[in-house]
């Protein structure tokens, strides 16, 4: 089993836009930096790469905001719950395992900061015997 926790906003993948010539690029600013994070905390914690199915368990911690009425609508803001995971998933591709077609369970939720808690996100991989086990 591995398990770490990134610091951070994570970034949602999804949706691009084309910028002419058939280049197309992520809408939101905050992939790029976010799946940097996750490759850099996951290298700390890879040693070979997971051959076999793998199950996934996320639990994005959201930036908490300012005032109280915004706490429901920071969840939804965020993006997609999908979307998060699509972005995390990805870079953990190379770095824990081979690529994420490997991913056979996906756990995954997204809340709010506590007060005072540090957004990011609470990573746990596991090999499909640890999985069943």
């Amino acid at each position: 089993m591995i398990t770490f926790f990134v610091e951070g906003h994570a970034g949602p993948q999804g949706s691009k836009r084309h910028v002419g010539r058939g280049r197309m690029i992520e809408s939101s600013k905050r992939v790029a930096p976010w799946r940097a994070a996750v490759i850099a905390e996951a290298q700390r914690h890879a040693h070979d790469l997971l051959a076999g199915p793998v199950g996934v368990s996320l639990q994005f911690v959201l930036p908490r905001p300012k005032n109280a009425r915004g706490i429901i609508s920071a969840a939804r803001r965020i993006g997609d719950l999908d979307k998060l995971c699509r972005s995390t998933l990805d870079a953990l591709s190379d770095v824990i395992y081979r690529d994420d077609c490997q991913v056979v369970d996906i756990r995954a939720t997204k809340r709010v900061a506590l007060p005072n808690e540090t957004a990011g996100a609470h990573i746990t991989i596991t090999t499909a015997e640890e999985t069943q086990a």
